[in-house]
């Protein structure tokens, strides 16, 4: 078994499928600066996830009714254990580590999702030495994909309703700035209702000073009633 492993180990390493995979594994080991443009990452992005797609579309339309059932207790299977991990790794991250919530939120995230580069170096591997795998696998990708989003949109919307500001820091974290707290839709915690409040009772106080100032000129007009004002001429 050994002797059969190394076999297809050896006659497999130079393959341009294991030597792309080999090279963005030590790209950010040995810290080397390098970045596809942004159109060729963006195409190969979609070519590949279209080319998953449609093969397994086409593998998934040969499946007999019979093994539906069986196909979607996996699926349901695979979504609750990658639900399961997103959120043991952000309990996890949240004692042994000291990173922003935020932060594990987002790794906690990542984690509960699986990776369809990961997948297509699989796909290919398997393929190249002719080991057989079932064809509603790359359905098992797409459904694999939704825990890791769920938990992160989870997470960071209880930290929102506890206060996060606009950077992504809590109250209780250095970095903090107050005042940016954001709500559930979105808005700044400093906009509540007082200052609302004072701009509607500007208008009921300018309304009393002109009630009082025009009491206070009818009882003047009413107290020089029948007297004449010193001082000024009177035109006949």
């Amino acid at each position: 078994m050994l002797h059969e492993f190394w076999e297809n180990f050896t006659h497999n390493l130079f393959k341009p499928l294991l030597l792309f995979f080999y090279f963005g594994f030590l790209i950010p080991i040995l810290k080397v600066r390098f970045e596809f443009p942004y159109v060729i990452y963006q195409g190969l992005t979609m070519y590949l996830l279209l080319a998953i797609g449609w093969h397994g579309g086409e593998e998934l339309a040969k499946i007999k009714a019979s093994s539906i059932g069986t196909i979607v207790g996996f699926m349901v299977l695979g979504f609750l254990l990658n639900f399961a991990i997103g959120g043991l790794a952000y309990l996890l991250l949240s004692r042994m580590s000291s990173m922003r919530r935020v932060d594990r939120a987002t790794v906690a995230g990542y984690y509960g999702s699986d990776s369809a580069g990961t997948f297509a170096t699989c796909v290919a591997v398997l393929t190249s030495v002719g080991i057989a795998f079932n064809a509603y696998m790359p359905v098992m990708l797409a459904v694999m994909e939704i825990p890791g989003c769920l938990v992160a949109l989870y997470l960071v919307a209880r930290l929102r309703h506890r206060g996060m500001d606009e950077a992504g820091y809590m109250p209780d974290e250095p970095g903090y700035t107050p005042g940016q707290g954001l709500t559930r839709a979105g808005n700044r915690g400093a906009a509540g209702p007082r200052g609302n409040s004072r701009s509607h009772q500007r208008p009921r106080n300018r309304a009393g000073v002109g009630a009082l100032a025009g009491k206070a000129g009818a009882s003047g007009l009413g107290g020089s009633r029948g007297r004449q004002p010193q001082g000024i001429p009177v035109l006949a």
